[in-house]
């Protein structure tokens, strides 16, 4: 791996929160090896990406706007693609006597 891509997922690396792992080390492992295929998949080894990190008014752009335009350029879209979202919430809740339920909403569309 070259040099300048070898930083870019170090940093990233660096900066991923695997807290929630609980010191797992196969898991840490697999989540790492996961997010280095999801970066060379969108593009950001290929030297024709340029990642723009200022707007057109020359203000610094977030970290997330950067990564989400190069997301969206690799993502596009044919004619022939579908969409479909899925999603699933989960809730406890608590009433005024501090008595708990579980609720579940789901919600699936596609176009």
């Amino acid at each position: 791996m070259p040099s300048n891509d070898k930083m870019l997922l170090e940093g990233i690396l660096s900066r991923t929160d695997v807290a929630y792992l609980k010191g797992n080390k196969q898991l840490i492992e697999d989540s790492f090896v996961s997010i280095a295929k999801s970066v060379r998949f969108l593009g950001f080894y290929d030297d024709k990406n340029i990642l723009k990190t200022k707007d057109e008014k020359g203000q610094q752009r977030s970290c997330l706007e950067a990564f989400s335009e190069v997301m969206a350029k690799r993502m596009e879209h044919t004619r022939n693609d579908r969409d479909l979202v899925v999603m699933r919430h989960n809730f406890v809740i608590e009433n005024e006597k501090k008595e708990r339920w579980g609720h579940s909403s789901t919600w699936i569309e596609s176009g």
